[in-house]
């Protein structure tokens, strides 16, 4: 085999190594950015819950001093 026939297929054995590196690299990325939305999305509904629970708890005082 020739020298430029030897370096032309190690050159493509890279490329491909590349190509699978980058397409493993792309998967990480989107795991890694639907993980982040969806605890975003777990943080606004646990604000969410604990706004009304404050909301609540503060309208006590009022609801108790109409039952006098």
């Amino acid at each position: 085999m020739a020298a430029g026939e030897r370096f032309s297929r190690d050159l493509e054995k890279q490329r491909e190594v590349a190509e699978r590196a980058e397409e493993r690299l792309r998967a990480s990325e989107k795991r890694a950015l639907l993980e982040i939305d969806r605890e975003q999305s777990t943080a606004t509904k646990v604000q969410k819950k604990l706004d009304e629970a404050v909301r609540f708890l503060l309208s006590w005082p009022s609801a108790l001093s109409g039952m006098a």
